[in-house]
């Protein structure tokens, strides 16, 4: 541990000289602390003896991946911003407005317009908070919310390498592909190298999750469970508001699954279940979650027709009955579309397409355990309900490559317990199989275009 420790000082000071400011050092003092703790909670027996070298490489190559994307940005745009500027510019632009103005709390927003991030209040307030920790060692650098995004992402790696070894008596050891799939999942670093909100969601809505998992299996849901359940929704809320509605859910289909599997009191379980029922149908009345749902579909049905063309504008452009949901479905599944792999040989080189290319490699990655993933349809579990509807939300509203983040621990989990079930020659047959249809696709897609 404390070798860890020292090691991942290291590492800091390093990205600290190589971005010119101490205060990119404020990460380590609080992403590393928070990795020991999720890292103290797994059980020791079942996990790989060496998880905590894996952790400082995993560490390493996520700020590595923001390092250079970093760079790459500032080569090619003077600014190190997507496209020179999007919704991580904006949400620089107006932490510095909250900073300006001596603004630390969300209660202080309710019923005002926060220009450049009105919908995303509760992120900017954590990013004025980690800007005032910042300062205490230097000054604030827009890479400090990005490597932030790394050790919230190595998190929810072992958050998740946890839930699956309390929920599945396996006796394989899956340490190693869970925790790398997700820490260093390429789709999941592209979206960590951002001052985006989605990784700090995902953080979020997995310590919930794992909250009520470790409760259960325990059997003590105590009053602080409560409490930090209402702190974490209140996060969410001014975070991205539609979160609630599906961190409240997740809790609810938890209790409705694992309750019926490990000793718990059965009065308690249906208290706890309709009082998270009530709020949750609140939530959607009181916000016209229904409302939005639909006119966010379409919204982005819309705006992702006019900025798209080929496979893209055929999934979006079909009704949605009876065939379009299969087909949104089908996409959502396979995205980000791996078209920079496709077309490799025709790509100028450079680092930025060699990012696109792992981006797409990643997303083959998760096409090859796609036959693992559904193979949990024949024994239903709660990872599998939680997936669908998160996919779901994700495929009928916003379709952004961003919101694909909040599916990688629960794909990654019910892909392991796939894989657990699979003897050697069905892993081989399957991956034979993926590969075959894959090839054929990608013959009709250079075709089709």
């Amino acid at each position: 541990m404390a070798l860890f420790i020292v090691v991942s000082l290291i590492i800091g000071i390093l990205f600290s000289i190589a971005f010119g400011s101490l205060g990119v050092l404020s990460t380590t003092f609080l992403g590393v602390p928070m990795l020991i703790f999720f890292y103290k909670l797994l059980p020791k027996d079942k996990v790989n003896p060496n998880l905590l070298l894996h952790i400082t490489i995993a560490q390493f190559v996520g700020f590595a991946f923001v390092s250079i994307l970093y760079f790459e940005y500032l080569r090619m745009y003077g600014v190190p911003f997507m496209s020179g500027g999007t919704d991580d510019y904006r949400f620089e632009l107006a932490r510095k407005l909250l900073v300006d103005e001596e603004i630390s709390s969300n209660l202080q927003l309710i019923g005002t317009y926060l220009e450049y991030a009105n919908n995303s209040k509760g992120y900017i307030v954590f990013l004025v908070w980690v800007t005032r920790f910042a300062e205490l060692f230097g000054s604030y650098d827009t890479v400090i919310p990005r490597m932030l995004n790394i050790y919230f992402l190595n998190s929810v790696a072992l958050i998740s390498l946890g839930m699956f070894y309390r929920n599945f008596d396996c006796k394989k050891n899956f340490s190693l592909f869970i925790f790398y799939s997700i820490a260093i999942f390429p789709n999941a670093l592209f979206i960590s190298a951002h001052v985006f909100r989605d990784v700090y969601v995902l953080f979020l809505l997995v310590v919930m999750i794992n909250i009520w998992d470790l409760g259960i299996t325990r059997n003590r849901i105590t009053f602080f469970h409560v409490i930090l359940t209402a702190y974490i929704a209140y996060l969410l809320y001014f975070a991205r508001f539609e979160m609630i509605f599906i961190s409240l859910s997740s809790v609810m289909i938890l209790m409705l699954f694992k309750t019926r599997k490990v000793p718990f009191n059965r009065l308690k379980r249906n208290l706890i279940t309709l009082a998270v029922s009530l709020i949750a149908i609140y939530v959607v009345f009181s916000l016209d979650l229904v409302d939005i749902i639909i006119s966010r579909f379409s919204s982005y049905t819309d705006y992702r027709l006019n900025r798209s063309d080929g496979l893209s504008n055929f999934v979006f452009g079909s009704d949605l009955f009876p065939f379009g949901f299969i087909l949104r479905y089908g996409y959502a599944l396979i995205s980000p579309f791996p078209s920079y792999v496709i077309g490799i040989f025709s790509l100028r080189l450079s680092a930025m397409n060699l990012i696109n290319i792992i981006v797409s490699i990643g997303t083959i990655y998760q096409i090859y355990l796609l036959p693992f993933l559904f193979k949990n349809i024949k024994k239903v579990n709660y990872f599998l309900i939680l997936f669908l509807l998160l996919l779901s939300i994700i495929a009928f509203t916003t379709f952004t490559f961003r919101h694909f983040v909040l599916l990688y621990p629960f794909m990654i989990i019910l892909s392991a317990i796939g894989l657990a079930s699979s003897s050697q020659k069905a892993i081989i047959n399957n991956l034979v199989v993926v590969t075959i249809i894959g090839m054929l696709g990608a013959v009709i897609y250079v075709i089709l275009i």
